[in-house]
């Protein structure tokens, strides 16, 4: 949700024509992304593929929900915001005993957090969102391909 005149029609958009939208956007990214030869970093670059549908999904409507309206986070007086929104941030890693991964190697992440609300440095924010998914994408990265680069990720 953001305010715009765009965001409020999305509101009353049927989900299908949300999600085929968003498809489209992807699309496109890819196709800018495997043309771009001087901004390739990998050889996987050439495999993207995006589906035409999606497995599953799912529309929110934060800008009609009588609970929300739209709103974003919040942190009350009294309440460290910093350490609290960084726990917001911590994925789910999954379970592995410790002698069966080898200690150069990422945990991998089963699930992710992103969004304004898991950013110490810019909650309530539309960059904050913007730049956790940047976080998220790049932590996702790292443990996929962990040998592809020279960077780690500290919790």
């Amino acid at each position: 949700y953001g305010g715009s005149e765009y965001s409020k029609k999305v509101e009353s958009i049927h989900d299908e024509e949300v999600v085929g939208e968003c498809m489209e956007v992807l699309k496109k990214m890819c196709i800018k992304a495997q043309h771009s030869q001087s901004r390739r970093t990998r050889q996987q670059v050439d495999d993207i593929t995006i589906p035409d549908w999606p497995i599953d999904y799912f529309v929110s409507r934060w800008g009609s929900d009588p609970y929300s309206r739209g709103a974003f986070s919040y942190v009350p007086p009294g309440i460290d915001g910093f350490e609290e929104l960084s726990a917001m941030s911590k994925p789910i890693y999954d379970f592995c005993p410790e002698h069966q991964t080898p200690s150069n190697r990422p945990k991998r992440p089963l699930i992710l957090f992103a969004g304004e609300a898991t950013t110490p440095y810019h909650p309530s924010t539309f960059h904050g969102a913007f730049e956790s998914g940047v976080r998220e994408a790049c932590r996702l990265d790292l443990a996929l391909e962990p040998d592809l680069s020279e960077f780690t990720f500290n919790d």
